[in-house]
């Protein structure tokens, strides 16, 4: 198995514009790919360049609009594996 670095790539870069928006991108990724597996690794990719754009200097605020972000993405992988969607919306409640 290969790593796909185009996706992050091209997400960091829409990540850059304003207006970018999460809901969006689920979607897209639901349109551009059909295989459940590369939806999934998309999605976690897309949870971890949330989480790497918070710094020191993040707010509070920017911090909790990075968990709200990432639980709409945890609901979209719970639509295609129930189970490991509810195991991070739970971890991310601890």
């Amino acid at each position: 198995m290969e790593f796909d670095t185009v996706y992050p790539e091209q997400l960091h870069k829409r990540m850059l514009k304003v207006g970018f928006d999460i809901d969006s991108e689920i979607d897209l990724l639901h349109r551009k790919y059909k295989d459940p597996n590369k939806i999934l690794d998309k999605l976690l990719c897309l949870d971890a360049q949330l989480y790497m754009n918070l710094g020191r200097s993040s707010t509070k605020t920017e911090r909790v609009e990075v968990k709200k972000e990432s639980r709409k993405i945890y609901r979209a992988i719970k639509k295609i594996d129930p189970k490991l969607g509810d195991l991070f919306l739970v971890h991310q409640d601890k």
